[in-house]
């Protein structure tokens, strides 16, 4: 507000990917996440999403739809057979039973698809990391709208930090070192902040800040 507006450039929709799903809420709507894996905003308008690759147009995106990066490189749908309800609504349900999700562009060409099996109840399924090949489940809280990750032990540390950093992602005890849940230990913390102990010290307090 208050500025001039600036136009920037649009990435290429061959970027985004189908990042995570839930097709049997606890409660609600099911939805699936769209994810930007590139480096520029995408135009979301007309491409078309389905859940069945024989009718790839099942539902076209509202126009003036755009997802943008980072932070701001998710997108919600949610897939409740009720467009009239909005642009984030899309013209069908996902089947707990199993099914796929697809995106395809203008002009019909496949941009991404998962096909997934049985889903259980409250817990929803997606890439790990962001855009990856890999899927995997969410069973403790799903990560819709945001990145996705794992933290099995409800510690509040990301199982990934636990790993690198030679705690026990399945131990809610190894967290208790760590009081701010900033992913650095006590110990490992005070010699960072001291400006004491290794480089590699320092670098895991300040990445962990982030």
């Amino acid at each position: 507000p208050g500025l001039p507006n600036v136009s920037v450039p649009l990435g290429d929709p061959m970027t985004l990917r189908i990042n995570e799903w839930m097709a049997q809420p606890d409660q609600g709507d099911d939805w699936f996440e769209i994810y930007n894996a590139g480096d520029e905003p995408v135009a979301l308008d007309g491409l078309f999403l389905t859940d069945d690759p024989l009718t790839i147009d099942r539902h076209a995106v509202a126009p003036l739809s755009f997802i943008g990066t980072g932070l701001f490189g998710y997108q919600v749908f949610e897939a409740d057979g009720q467009p009239g309800q909005g642009g984030s609504h899309v013209d069908f349900k996902l089947s707990a039973k199993g099914e796929s999700v697809g995106i395809y562009s203008v002009a019909g060409v496949l941009i991404d698809e998962v096909r997934f099996g049985i889903q259980q109840r409250g817990v929803s399924e997606g890439r790990l990391p962001d855009g990856g090949p890999d899927i995997v489940a969410f069973p403790d809280r799903s990560t819709r709208d945001r990145e996705n990750f794992l933290d099995r032990d409800l510690d509040g540390i990301l199982d990934s930090w636990e790993l690198e950093f030679g705690l026990d992602s399945d131990l809610r005890e190894d967290g208790l070192e760590d009081f701010d849940s900033d992913g650095v230990d006590i110990d490992m913390g005070r010699k960072a902040k001291s400006g004491q102990g290794c480089k590699t010290c320092r670098s895991v307090l300040k990445t962990s800040k982030q």
